[in-house]
């Protein structure tokens, strides 16, 4: 493996564009980050076919002419994370089907990682889910108390739901909520994705705010055995100061939905 030339380069607080574009210029080149406190203020850059001065350098000069063109801080980091997936990227060899479930399938996939270590990796397939928070008119979360029978006992949720084949995100939302709440939502929020087990799953959460609550009718599959509770949003997140809530849609979506109304005027 080359040497690791080190580099400083200007803060990426300060001046995120030019880290994105660096990414985004050169697929030949590595690079890592050093965190001092909150701050990111190195690269590292392992040369291939080209020296890393003459890459920076026009690195500098598209960071320069993209903020004359108003390019913006959000957009670098978008920029960034696409091309960091991209070049992290792992060779798949081959894969070999273990079992098929009622909702997922478990896959043995054989890689070659970014670092040149070949691997067997088991990997859970799922076809995604949308989870949603419920806000009354009065501040309360519409919240289920729901039994798992993987970690044995009743566990504290909001309302979420598998993707059936074909629908989107939003449609299975808007669906789960009317059959494990009983509510309908005239307004719809998307708050954010998360990935619950990145080491083994490739399923990806839709987390969604609802308001504008009207009753609906309530349709829960077999193996949901589950009451609904209000419970106000800052009982909520007291809850999970005292570990009362664990489950991790459920706390992401209660801190998101917390967050966003800490914004309002």
């Amino acid at each position: 493996m080359e040497q690791l030339q080190h580099v400083l380069v200007e803060d990426i607080r300060k001046n995120p564009e030019l880290i994105a574009r660096l990414l985004l210029e050169e697929r030949d080149v590595s690079i890592l980050f050093e965190k001092r406190g909150d701050e990111v203020r190195y690269a590292y850059l392992k040369p291939k076919n080209k020296e890393s001065v003459e890459i920076l350098q026009r690195a500098k000069d598209e960071h320069m002419r993209l903020k004359e063109k108003g390019y913006t801080r959000e957009q670098a980091f978008k920029d960034f994370e696409e091309a960091r997936e991209e070049m992290m990227a792992a060779t798949v060899n081959y894969r070999q089907h273990r079992h098929t479930g009622r909702v997922f399938t478990l896959e043995t996939e054989n890689v070659t990682l970014d670092n040149g270590v070949t691997i067997d990796i088991d990997v859970i397939r799922h076809p995604g889910a949308s989870a949603i928070v419920p806000l009354t008119g009065t501040g309360d979360v519409m919240m289920i108390e729901q039994y798992r029978h993987a970690v044995g006992g009743y566990i504290w949720e909001i309302p979420a739901g598998t993707l059936d084949p074909g629908e989107t995100p939003l449609t299975c939302a808007k669906r789960e909520l009317i059959e494990e709440a009983g509510v309908s939502a005239a307004e719809w929020h998307k708050l954010g994705e998360i990935v619950p087990a990145p080491g083994y799953a490739d399923e990806r959460i839709h987390i969604f705010l609802a308001s504008g609550l009207s009753p609906a009718e309530q349709h829960l599959d077999a193996d949901e055995v589950l009451q609904v509770h209000e419970i106000p949003l800052e009982d909520a997140l007291a809850m999970i100061d005292r570990g009362e809530i664990q489950d991790a849609k459920t706390l992401c979506g209660l801190l998101m939905t917390a967050r966003r109304r800490a914004s309002e005027p």
